[in-house]
């Protein structure tokens, strides 16, 4: 395998174990510096240990969207709200957070991570998420997923120029 396929393997790790961490902390009104202690510490190495196939997460990537989700999700549910559905309600994303919490926790990780890491084209962060998207949700709900995200890449890459 080579180092740039490597790589990749262990960010898509990275934002797996992020949308679940996230997912935790909006079902259980957790920190992030929370979540990040005990992912690293129990749920990746329980996880890993249990399923030879899950590839160790890039631990410093994880927890920088965990931290990022959580210190500019105010930055971000702006953005959300506009494209969301075409909709520029905050009230529905606020919505989703209860009624829909992995899907919120998708979009946030997603949107945080379009937004904070330039160096990584938009394409290949949107299309790990769908994989993660595709694993707990059926076809509509990812193709709502993608379209989300495909307007908040132009948003935020606009917002941060």
């Amino acid at each position: 395998m080579s180092q740039t396929r490597k790589k990749h393997v262990h960010l898509s790790a990275a934002r797996l174990f992020a949308v679940q961490a996230v997912y935790q902390m909006i079902k259980n009104d957790n920190t992030a510096a929370q979540a990040v202690y005990d992912f690293l510490n129990h749920h990746i190495p329980n996880a890993i240990h249990q399923d030879s196939n899950l590839a160790e997460p890039d631990k410093e990537h994880f927890s920088k969207i965990v931290q990022g989700a959580e210190n500019r999700e105010g930055d971000l549910v702006p953005v959300l709200a506009v494209a969301y559905k075409a909709q520029n309600d905050v009230a529905a994303i606020a919505k989703t957070k209860q009624s829909e919490p992995l899907l919120y926790a998708i979009l946030l990780c997603a949107s945080y991570e379009l937004l904070a890491h330039h160096e990584i084209d938009p394409p290949v962060i949107i299309n790990d998420y769908l994989d993660v998207a595709h694993a707990f949700f059926e076809k509509g709900e990812v193709k709502l997923i993608n379209a989300t995200l495909d307007k908040a890449a132009g948003a935020v890459r606009d917002q941060a120029e």
